[in-house]
């Protein structure tokens, strides 16, 4: 079963584990690897690193048995990971995965992943974490839960604050819920664009 979620701005499903799995099965060298290539119509074949990049530039970067779509990174190194629109100066990911960040420097390590983050400040993804950035009305901010997080345990994990993050994610949902997804995205394109411009994301190195 296919299902096409359009732009989603909230995703509270407590499938962490599964996302993982649906993403990184682009990459993977067996029966499953070979269904998820079809499904998402990517018949590249593999270059001798065992990549398939798909309208992407990696610049210096070092990328081993890793799917890169639309991607335009400097430098970095990705291994066994899936990044999809990943826009930025400095990967470093392993086993892991990012679906349209925009970022200066995004570190991921081994069963992390990210989603649109939107930073001109390195971001690091800690293992078996899922980060992504949330634009509020008076602020931005940037979100972190984790894959063995029990966000039906609502007392523990939902109603308040963890993992450092600065609201619940029953406040988080709330208020994003409460906003016009236009405004959402008028917000985020205007962030994106002001890195961009500012070129933010080359490499220093």
């Amino acid at each position: 079963v296919a299902l096409d979620l359009g732009e989603p701005y909230w995703g509270d499903i407590g499938q962490h584990r599964e996302i993982f799995d649906f993403y990184t099965s682009l990459a993977a060298a067996d029966a499953r690897g070979d269904v998820a290539r079809a499904l998402a119509g990517i018949d590249v074949a593999p270059d001798a690193d065992g990549n398939r990049l798909v309208r992407s530039s990696i610049g210096r970067a070092r990328v081993r048995r890793s799917v890169l779509i639309d991607c335009a990174i400097e430098d970095g190194v990705v291994e066994d990971s899936v990044l999809i629109g990943t826009r930025a100066g400095v990967v470093e990911a392993r086993r892991a995965f990012d679906v349209q960040s925009v970022v200066t420097a995004l570190t991921l390590r081994e069963r992390a992943g990210s989603y649109k983050v939107v930073s001109e400040d390195p971001v690091v993804a800690e293992e078996l974490e899922r980060v992504t950035t949330l634009f509020l009305p008076n602020r931005t901010m940037l979100v972190r839960v984790r894959e063995d997080t029990d966000l039906r345990d609502r007392a523990q994990n939902y109603d308040r604050p963890i993992l450092g993050n600065p609201i619940s994610f029953r406040d988080a949902h709330r208020i994003v819920s409460e906003l016009d997804p236009d405004v959402l995205e008028a917000r985020r394109s205007a962030h994106v664009r002001s890195i961009l411009a500012r070129g933010l994301l080359r490499s220093r190195s």
